[in-house]
């Protein structure tokens, strides 16, 4: 079977915006997806990963570890 796992949301964010502090940082819970959702889903199935998100400096990285089939960039 095929699985598509859909990840969205802000993925990267380290700074003040309208006056508040905000840390996000997909990296934090990259393994716990991987290790509790992906790679299980993986044992029988296809699972195609699908990013929605805004752009950072890490996208690179984030592209690297999650290896997605598409992704969107939305501005912020």
């Amino acid at each position: 079977m095929n699985i598509g796992v859909s990840l969205v949301g802000v993925s990267y964010e380290d700074g003040y915006r309208n006056g508040n502090y905000r840390k996000v940082d997909f990296s934090d819970s990259a393994n716990n997806i991987i290790n509790s959702i992906i790679e299980p889903l993986k044992k029988d199935n296809n699972v195609f990963v699908y990013l929605t998100t805004y752009p950072h400096q890490h996208l690179n990285k984030m592209c690297e570890i999650y290896k997605p089939k598409r992704i969107q960039i939305i501005d912020y």
